[in-house]
């Protein structure tokens, strides 16, 4: 799906859809063939702040400021979206916070980010409320992301009750529906510096946080982990292909190993990944909590974090997994966090990897309605399993 047409999806989704006319504002579609598509004003007084917040990468950053400046003087450098009158101000009646009171109280909306394409597609909303302060909304794409909303934000409200987690979330300030019923919520904007892609002592500090807001020891095959991925893989069998051939290898491989054992099970953050993270004034804070899970894979953001980036960009499949020193890396870690000895994390790592592995897998799998063997994930992932087994 193009740009321009997520765009229409999103429009519709906040008030029905109008005539271009006066009253209409004029969106800039800045990176829009590369499947994040951000929508900064045309014309506004802080036409800045919402590439400031959204690119924190220096190169996309100069590169959307040049190519924006050229759009305003020479319009169609950039694909151009609008939204009614009626859409903005449903718009500025959610991120500003000011519920019923008169738009002109309202403040802008500085910045639309879509996310990554699929069926759990979000959009995330930067704003300026009545008071000056920022605040982003979050909201589904699609109806079948809807279920995710509720769900992260009902996570963030109860990590923001941790102690050791509470400085480390984003702070849930409201939540409601749109006007034609679509649910969202609103968090304080963090602002912070961009996160190193190397694994360091504030990532450790910052899992262990994680782990011990929900955490327990159980049996393998009576585990919520074991169940949805049990569940996940038994759904897949009218897949054809050898994909499904792999990922059922792969996961009999894990469950040999991991049957009869009690293995400690945590929090998991779902995307623990550098560009999740951001470096404030009180350490690291972490966003993008959708695809959280309760008592689920103690190794998983570890791996996660490790993994994803090279899985995104195609060169996992190249480079392969650098197994030894990933699994003697996790084991370290599994001794540091839950606090077992070293044999068992040993043990336990290789199976977990196995886990992790087939869990993303799955997921994007019955997500999508089976194995795309296009996605460069899947399909790195599928090798890492493969080499496993």
């Amino acid at each position: 799906m193009s740009a321009i047409e997520d765009w229409k999806m999103f429009a519709r989704s906040l008030a029905p859809e109008a005539a271009a006319g006066s009253g209409c504002s004029g969106w800039s579609l800045v990176f829009a063939r590369r499947g994040r598509a951000l929508a900064l004003p045309v014309a506004a007084r802080s036409h800045a702040a919402g590439l400031d917040f959204f690119v924190r990468t220096s190169g996309k950053w100069w590169w959307a400021r040049f190519i924006t400046r050229c759009h305003r003087l020479v319009r169609g450098v950039l694909p151009e979206a609008h939204l009614s009158a009626e859409q903005y101000r449903e718009l500025q009646r959610i991120v500003s916070g000011t519920g019923g009171q008169p738009a002109e109280e309202a403040g802008e909306v500085l910045g639309i980010q879509f996310g990554s394409s699929g069926p759990l597609q979000k959009v995330m909303v930067l704003g300026s409320a009545f008071d000056g302060s920022w605040s982003v909304a979050k909201l589904a794409l699609r109806p079948s992301a809807d279920d995710q909303i509720l769900a992260e934000a009902a996570w963030l409200k109860r990590l923001a009750g941790c102690p050791g987690l509470a400085a480390h979330v984003p702070a849930v300030t409201g939540a409601g529906k749109t006007v034609l019923g679509r649910p969202y919520f609103v968090m304080r904007a963090v602002v912070g510096e961009p996160v190193p892609a190397t694994f360091s002592v504030d990532h450790s500090e910052l899992l262990r946080n994680i782990a011990g807001a929900d955490g327990r020891v159980e049996l393998w095959q009576e585990s919520a982990l074991f169940r949805t991925i049990e569940a996940r893989v038994a759904m897949l069998a009218a897949s054809n292909g050898d994909g499904l051939q792999v990922l059922r290898a792969g996961w009999s491989s894990a469950c040999r190993v991991l049957a009869g054992r009690r293995v400690p099970l945590c929090l998991s953050h779902g995307d623990f990944a550098s560009w999740n993270l951001l470096r404030t004034d009180q350490g690291l804070v972490a966003v993008d909590w959708e695809y959280a899970q309760p008592c689920w894979n103690p190794l998983g953001d570890f791996f996660h974090f490790h993994l994803i980036p090279t899985a995104l960009d195609g060169s996992l499949r190249r480079e392969r997994i650098r197994r030894d020193r990933l699994l003697a890396d996790a084991s370290r870690h599994a001794v540091d966090i839950f606090a077992i000895d070293a044999e068992l994390a040993a043990l336990l790592a290789p199976p977990l990897l196995l886990v992790y592995l087939v869990d993303t897998v799955s997921f994007y799998a019955t997500a999508s309605g089976g194995i795309e063997r296009k996605d460069p994930v899947v399909n790195s992932y599928l090798q890492c399993i493969a080499e496993q087994t």
